[in-house]
């Protein structure tokens, strides 16, 4: 006669175990769901019971976890259970039982605190962490770069660890622009990761009277580039010299070829150009134009730059080619200033793809272009009735006309 084993957790279901567990009812809204439930599949039974074993050990450090998130502090119990887990894991880094005796002697928390991880640490210190940091600030705040702030917050925590906000140092800070460099990030870009974080521990500092000197302001960059406002144009001799490359290059791919003509000839931004779908490209109209809007592909920052820009001159001319949808948006600056660099023999550190924009706006201007005009076309805000009454947009006859001017 077989004797039946009753194990917490372990089910049999047809020829499968099972490991289920109710999950507490103060933790549900964290963990969104009423039961864990795991298939084992059709093994013997003392695999399952080992199985069941690590899935308990699972579920009971994720209680841990949400009763800390709900409560922002750790219980007794909860704290114990963290303890002897740390104690178990760094017994089993030494090697045994008595390879930790010798390491540690009696003192048991020393051993606790080698076994620690650094989410346990914050756990215990029921300090915010920066993930959480986070959370509240985008609850709270509005946020201009919020890929940069996401992206720049996953990248910090897998360099450091989930730190507590108020224990970043400026030697976190350096580890993570280091990890910056050796993925072959752009300082610029580095620059915007350090400034969105900088933000973040800021504003956390301000709401809770905390003075400190914010370790991620100050940090020497090198060759970070230019900012928006230091950006030149292109000079005419330059544009001449890009000209001139679309025309003649060889090797150079149509597509490619017509997304330079699109922002050589346009006010669009090179993520704009980019970000293009075949819905975006109105070639059976009158005056044929490209729609920019958000779509699948990119977001618009302010509502100010969705506007219908006119096809005329190489940009009409190539059109057919567009969109380049195959670049993908947020790359395709780095595609066209390598062009760019191939095209113009004296391109300046302050001269990039955005350039042609800012060429664009003074050649609008000096076409006889007028305020509403010009920022409607750039897409920029105004204080016009234009943009406080919802008028309708400037003529598109009126627009194209200005635009081959401006050529």
């Amino acid at each position: 006669m077989t004797m039946k084993l009753t194990i917490k957790h372990l089910f049999r279901r047809g020829l499968a175990w099972q490991f289920r567990r109710r999950v507490p009812s103060d933790i549900r809204s964290i963990v969104g769901k009423s039961e864990w439930v795991v298939s084992l599949g059709d093994i013997s039974q003392d695999r399952a019971v080992k199985l069941v074993a690590q899935h308990t050990a699972k579920t009971d450090r994720d209680i841990t976890r949400a009763r800390a998130e709900l409560a922002g502090t750790l219980n007794e119990d909860d704290q114990d259970h963290i303890h002897v887990l740390a104690f178990d894991r760094a017994v089993q880094q030494a090697g045994g039982i008595v390879e930790a005796a010798g390491k540690f002697g009696n003192d048991f928390f020393a051993a606790v605190d080698a076994g620690l991880t650094a989410r346990e640490r914050q756990l215990l210190s029921n300090k915010t962490t920066m993930t959480a940091a986070l959370e509240r600030d985008q609850a709270l705040y509005p946020v201009g770069m919020p890929k940069h702030q996401e992206i720049g917050f996953r990248g910090f925590v897998s360099v450091n660890g989930d730190l507590s906000i108020e224990d970043v140092k400026r030697e976190h800070v350096m580890a993570f622009v280091l990890d910056c460099r050796r993925r072959e990030m752009a300082e610029a870009t580095i620059k915007r990761r350090i400034g969105a974080l900088g933000a973040v521990v800021k504003r956390y500092d301000a709401d809770h009277d905390i003075m400190r000197r914010n370790p991620f302001y100050g940090v020497q960059l090198r060759n970070a580039g230019p900012t928006k406002g230091d950006r030149e144009p292109l000079t005419e001799e330059q544009v001449a010299e890009l000209d001139e490359y679309l025309r003649s290059a060889d090797g150079l791919l149509p597509r490619t070829r017509a997304l330079l003509w699109l922002v050589r000839s346009s006010t669009l931004g090179p993520s704009e150009a980019g970000g293009l779908l075949p819905q975006d490209i109105v070639m059976d109209h009158e005056v044929p134009h490209v729609i920019v809007r958000p779509n699948e592909l990119r977001g618009i920052k302010v509502r100010s730059r969705e506007r219908v820009f006119p096809l005329v001159g190489p940009a009409l001319e190539f059109a057919d080619m567009l969109p380049a949808k195959t670049f993908g948006a947020n790359t395709v600056s780095a595609l066209l200033n390598k062009h760019i660099r191939k095209a113009v023999s004296d391109l300046s550190p302050k001269q990039s793809a955005y350039s042609l924009r800012h060429r664009m706006r003074d050649r609008l201007y000096e076409a006889g272009a007028t305020p509403d005009q010009a920022r409607y076309l750039m897409g920029h805000s105004s204080l016009s009735s234009h943009d406080r009454y919802g008028s309708s947009r400037p003529d598109l006859k009126k627009l194209s006309a200005l635009v081959a001017n401006a050529l």
